[in-house]
């Protein structure tokens, strides 16, 4: 089985990705197939969480400068957040609950729109020290995504709220509020990003 990549913080500067060994760039030349049965292998591979219910993860599993892919599975609501120069289109495999969108985000707490963080599969590996060059493309890239528009808060205000369930498409333009506030069974979806339509 081909190794596949691992998901990272959206929209992270090159210097960050290339320290990813593990997360190439898709091929320019040729397809990707990425199959059903990859995707299982991944989702049977998360351990349980300490309920005993499937736990939740945020995998990449293709990147380019102008879009991405992840492969996320979601067993609690999430926090407000918006990417200010990316957009996305969840398409839901599996499960149900409600997305909200639109609106305002209040008590903004940063300007890290990476709010998946805590479940990406790499996100219990250290970082590797950094150089002082790298250093300071990461403190470019947080002022670029604060620049961008990128936030993350604690509610959202004046939202729309939408059952969602397996089948289901979501677009998600660059700027726009979102969070999952409710899910009521573990939702297992592909998050397409691409850049903002100019």
């Amino acid at each position: 089985m081909r190794k596949l990549p691992v998901i990272a913080a959206l929209a992270l500067p090159v210097a960050a990705f290339a320290q990813m060994s593990d997360v190439p760039t898709a091929p320019r030349d040729k397809t990707l197939y990425v199959g059903s049965e990859e995707m299982a292998a991944i989702a049977a591979g998360v351990p349980a969480d300490p309920s005993g219910k499937p736990g939740a993860f945020s995998k990449r599993l293709f990147q380019d400068s102008t879009y991405s892919t992840s492969f996320i599975r979601l067993t609690a609501p999430d926090t407000p957040h918006a990417h200010g120069a990316w957009s996305e289109i969840f398409v839901v495999r599996e499960g149900a609950g409600v997305v909200e969108t639109g609106g305002t985000i209040t008590g903004v707490t940063s300007s890290d729109s990476a709010t998946h963080r805590g479940i990406f599969l790499n996100g219990n590996t250290p970082p590797p020290a950094q150089t002082d060059e790298q250093k300071k493309a990461a403190a470019a890239a947080a002022a670029r995504r604060a620049a961008q528009g990128d936030k993350a808060g604690t509610d959202i205000v004046g939202g729309t709220r939408q059952a969602v369930k397996a089948g289901d498409i979501v677009l998600v333009p660059a700027g726009v509020a979102h969070r999952w506030v409710k899910v009521d069974q573990p939702i297992i979806y592909l998050d397409i990003k691409f850049p903002k339509a100019q």
